[in-house]
């Protein structure tokens, strides 16, 4: 395979291209998570990949359970399926904490602490969806301090324990937190050996052509767990080589020309934080322009598979202000492509679109 050829594939099993998803739920469980540190970015990097969706379609699954927002892998929030977020948990909860263990000291959180919280937790969350400043006066009236972060800690870990999750919206707009066992109660627990093999099945199916670090680097598992968990798909899965790397990816898809198409992904996009590696669509010279220092991603304008530039968007007087920064002038962005997709991202977020910058 070119560089090109797996760019390609990558868009198509991303679901970007033909993309055949019928569900929000749909979406997340082909990607096995959808990272939503950023719950506006996320929100579109589902609708991005289900045709004809709105926001609120998001939101609606979220309230009725079918995708729950909670810390998953690297200890991020993820959306993740109810169907599959406890298998999840179970793989990527014990590593974060113990890369934890170190902020949780330094702000006083002993066992004692975590355990006596959990118990709080259990019982004012039966049957119950309260907002965090809640769950905080919670703590506080039972003599647990939220303060220097230890509220976030706290919850960060209940979540990450399968004790708590975000719950539906309250006002379909601000985050509620309950029990996990109540909100998902048919999610399935799998033998650590058979959670490792799905886990690796979904990143090279969503994620593929991709290598054994890009599956590191997204899971968050050490290296003994994420060796595992490659091995055991070995023979389900094609190889090919490309500059001394071996990528792998699941099926000989039918793969047209690379579409001559404007996408605007948004922050965090799994196109682009999926992978260690991102020389084939992101020059080195501009990764600065998409990736700061401290992790954070911004939304990027990709065309034929690589990022061209920048894309931000705000809302003012009921309109979304969207502005693009091509990182070169000879960058030119054709005006049919981009209405093309600023009309699908109008109609997804069901405002009008002022476009500021071309």
């Amino acid at each position: 395979m070119t560089p090109s050829e797996i760019l390609n594939y990558r868009l198509i099993n991303h679901g970007l291209v033909n993309s055949r998803n019928t569900s929000c739920e749909e979406v997340v469980r082909k990607s096995g998570v959808i990272q939503s540190q950023d719950f506006p970015a996320s929100k579109l990097a589902i609708g991005i990949r289900l045709p004809n969706s709105f926001e609120s379609d998001i939101i609606r699954s979220i309230n009725d359970g079918s995708i729950i927002r909670t810390s998953a892998l690297r200890g991020t929030l993820h959306l993740v399926s109810s169907k599959d977020i406890k298998w999840i948990l179970d793989l990527a909860g014990p590593a974060v904490i113990t890369k934890m263990k170190k902020q949780y000291n330094s702000v006083g959180l002993e066992e004692k602490i975590f355990s006596k919280a959990f118990k709080i937790f259990s019982k004012e969350l039966d049957g119950k969806y309260l907002t965090r400043q809640e769950l905080y006066a919670l703590l506080m009236k039972n003599g647990i301090s939220p303060e220097e972060n230890r509220g976030v800690y706290l919850i960060n870990r209940a979540s990450l324990q399968n004790v708590i999750c975000q719950g539906p919206m309250k006002d379909d707009k601000e985050i509620t937190f309950t029990l996990l066992d109540s909100w998902a109660p048919k999610s399935p627990i799998l033998e650590r050996k058979d959670a490792l093999h799905e886990l690796a099945k979904r990143y090279f199916q969503s994620h593929g052509p991709a290598t054994f670090a890009d599956f590191v680097n997204w899971s968050g598992l050490s290296n003994a767990d994420a060796k595992k968990a490659f091995e055991s798909i070995q023979s389900e899965i094609n190889k090919v080589s490309l500059n001394q790397s071996e990528y792998g990816y699941y099926d000989n898809i039918k793969v047209g020309p690379m579409p001559n198409k404007v996408y605007l992904l948004p922050a965090f996009d799994e196109y682009i934080l999926g992978y260690k590696n991102r020389e084939l669509f992101l020059d080195k010279e501009y990764s600065k322009n998409v990736i700061t220092v401290n992790g954070l991603f911004y939304p990027t304008i990709i065309v034929k598979g690589k990022v061209i530039g920048t894309w931000k968007r705000s809302i003012s007087k009921g309109k979304v202000n969207i502005e693009i920064q091509p990182f070169e002038l000879s960058n030119k962005i054709k005006h049919s492509a981009i209405k093309e997709e600023l009309k699908s991202l109008e109609s997804f977020l069901d405002m009008p679109i002022v476009l500021k910058t071309l």
